[in-house]
């Protein structure tokens, strides 16, 4: 079912992909939604609804963390997912379900060093 490349999801597991938004989290596919997710030591992962109803559950498709599975979901929503390995159980929040918080503009600006409102970007 993967819809990512070996090269794309090798490029997500070293941290170099350049567009890390356009592979992970939620997206349409034929016939529905997946999501994409990396979480590094988990062994299975369910993904959530904010409510917490059960919205799909994800197959590994890398030893590294990469998992991927269709949702029951019918319109993207931000998502939780729970992890799982033999070590136990943990919840966490889908960055990707947010959208980018920096623009091009910020990019440049903090290349620049005069970004003057990096606090409101970065916390």
């Amino acid at each position: 079912m993967t819809g990512i490349s070996h090269a794309e999801a090798s490029a997500l597991i070293k941290g170099q992909h350049g567009d890390p938004f356009a592979v992970l989290g939620v997206h349409a596919a034929d016939k529905g939604l997946i999501a994409r997710a990396f979480i590094p030591g988990a062994e299975s992962i369910e993904a959530l609804t904010l409510a917490g109803k059960p919205a799909g559950t994800l197959a590994m498709i890398d030893k590294a963390g990469l998992f991927e599975g269709r949702l029951s979901i019918r319109k993207p929503q931000p998502l939780r997912y729970r992890a799982a390995n033999a070590a136990g159980e943990w919840t966490v929040a889908d960055p990707y379900s947010f959208g980018p918080v920096l623009g091009p503009m910020d990019d440049y600006y903090i290349a620049e060093g005069s970004h003057l409102r990096l606090f409101d970007k970065m916390g």
